[in-house]
């Protein structure tokens, strides 16, 4: 499979600023700021291109004079709307524009959803500092991932607002304990049991799996009401052993990937958890040693009264081994009359490939991260250090002319299936490196003219797929370091919101692809015609 790219957070209308080229006359470079699902301009937005700043006329049009031959960054914001750098959004890539003046910029701003509600207990009484959590589903690099990104705490009367808000599906989530200030929401009954309210995902389910997925559209406004029930509340304490000396550790309550409560443990290793409401729980404890590695632990428990005594003994992350085999085809390129360039362990610093894993099973953005290293003790190592148990996404990454031929752990194909990572000894990735990788260019056009675009290699082998960004006004895109094989391309105008990770995702547009085959240590050209995701 071809080298796996790694996608970047998008922008508005973005761009870094290059030095500016000397002796270059200013030029004029207007534009307009529209609403993104009315297309109406919107009238006195605030438009930043690096130190110069405008407000749109009645029209949404703006106009810079800006250096020629500079890129520049422009931005937009106005109150009620959210751009695009606000919403996460990847515009094919693209964070520069080059100036040559005469040109016309369109900046779309999306208007903010709002959520409101009322939060009350069931015999009806309004339930002030209540923590409303909006759990947004966002795609990340083609995957579905769920962000708490949102919250707001419940009023006196027990009602609470929401907004700036992009258009999506959400889980909300009332959580009462601990409130907003950090204290215990703690009901005291005449039998001396705290009581308190237990964290209730909307409309009234106990977790996210029977929870309702609340949908709004860009400038949508819906209302969301809360029942909160009264469950007995517990303590946990307990111990925390390894903690290294002059280190220390964290605790952590989570349920259903979300925290709900934490605490530092005493340098003695012990802890104090108070006032969580009955149900089960996973309790975490991280900390580091000298060196900065992960120490980590974890139990289950199920609370039904208090806990005392729990034992957490933090261990070291695992490592993993990565095993690389390359398969040269091509002689090396020499640098200097007796010197040939390597890209292997022999470069010194660094990896020959770079592994990444991924735990997307998490809210938030994936959960776990880590990126292969080089053992220090053994140069000629190279393992990903400092890892928790769990299942994982594995991907590759190499330059051009190397490709990712095969990546395997044991009889798992990792560039298709998981990776699990259970305690104990760990069996290598086996990673099988070529150089006779193809290259693939060309342009985005619609009706004779160029446009920007995105497009996806989708390997015919089933691997995932490989986005490609066309960048600049002229639509052209290059990728190097492509596996040889057949694929199935797709051209779009983005990729924003498009889970293109899951094979049913794209199942929509495969009529419409384009079929090639890219054959080792050739270039293939294409001219692609985006597809509008409307359609």
């Amino acid at each position: 499979m071809a080298a796996l790219l790694w996608g970047v957070c998008g922008v508005a209308v973005v761009a870094q600023l290059a030095p500016p080229l000397p002796h270059h006359a200013p030029v004029k470079v207007s534009g307009r700021v529209i609403n993104s699902v009315s297309s109406e301009p919107i009238r006195r937005a605030l438009v930043q291109a690096e130190d110069q700043a405008v407000l749109t006329d009645a029209e949404g049009r703006f106009q810079f004079e800006v250096d020629a031959g500079s890129y520049v960054q422009f931005t937009a914001r106005k109150p009620g709307f959210l751009n695009d750098d606000e919403q996460e959004r990847n515009r094919n890539g693209q964070s520069s524009r080059r100036m040559v003046g005469g040109q016309t910029l369109i900046i779309k701003l999306t208007p903010e959803a709002l959520i409101a509600g009322n939060v009350r207990a069931v015999d009806g009484e309004p339930l002030e500092r209540v923590r409303i959590r909006a759990v947004y589903e966002h795609i990340v690099e083609g995957r579905k991932v769920w962000q708490s990104r949102f919250a707001a705490p419940t009023d006196e009367d027990g009602d609470f607002r929401m907004a700036d808000l992009p258009p999506g599906n959400f889980y909300l989530v009332a959580d009462a304990t601990p409130d907003v200030k950090g204290l215990p929401f703690r009901l005291a009954t005449r039998a001396g049991q705290a009581q308190g309210y237990q964290t209730t995902y909307y409309p009234d389910a106990p977790d996210q799996a029977s929870a309702t997925v609340m949908h709004l559209a860009a400038g949508q406004q819906k209302r969301a009401d809360f029942l909160l029930h009264r469950v007995p509340l517990y303590d946990i304490s307990g111990v925390v052993a390894g903690i290294p000396e002059g280190g220390g550790a964290r605790v952590q309550v989570e349920q259903g990937g979300l925290p709900v409560h934490g605490n530092f443990a005493e340098t003695s290793g012990k802890f104090q958890l108070n006032a969580i409401p009955a149900g089960t729980y996973t309790v975490v404890a991280h900390g580091s040693d000298a060196n900065g590695s992960e120490l980590y632990a974890e139990r289950q428990i199920t609370l039904a009264r208090d806990v005392s005594n729990l034992q957490l003994a933090l261990e070291p992350g695992l490592s993993i081994p990565i095993n690389v085999q390359r398969v040269a085809t091509r002689a090396a390129k020499p640098t200097k009359p007796g010197v040939t360039r390597s890209l292997g362990p022999d470069m010194g610093a660094g990896l020959p490939v770079l592994i990444r894993l991924l735990q997307p099973d998490r809210f938030g953005m994936p959960g776990g991260n880590y990126m292969g290293t080089v053992s220090p003790q053994k140069p000629t190592r190279f393992s990903v250090d400092n890892v928790v148990p769990g299942k994982y996404l594995v991907s590759a990454m190499e330059n051009a002319p190397w490709y990712v031929e095969s990546i395997r752990r044991g009889s798992v194909d990792l560039a298709k299936e998981e990776m699990v990572v259970s305690p104990g000894e760990q069996e290598p990735i086996e990673v099988v490196l070529r150089d006779d990788s193809a290259r693939l260019r060309g342009q985005m056009m619609r009706e004779g003219h160029p446009v920007e675009g995105s497009a996806l290699l989708v390997p015919d082998s089933g691997a995932g797929p490989l986005p490609i960004f066309a960048q600049g006004e002229q639509g052209r895109f290059e990728q190097t370091g492509i596996a040889p094989g057949g694929y199935s391309v797709l051209a779009f105008d983005d990729l924003d919101g498009l889970e293109y990770t899951n094979p049913e995702a794209l199942r929509p547009y495969l009529p419409k692809a384009v079929h090639v085959t890219l054959q080792p240590n050739q270039e293939t050209t294409l001219e692609l015609e985006p597809i509008g995701r409307a359609e």
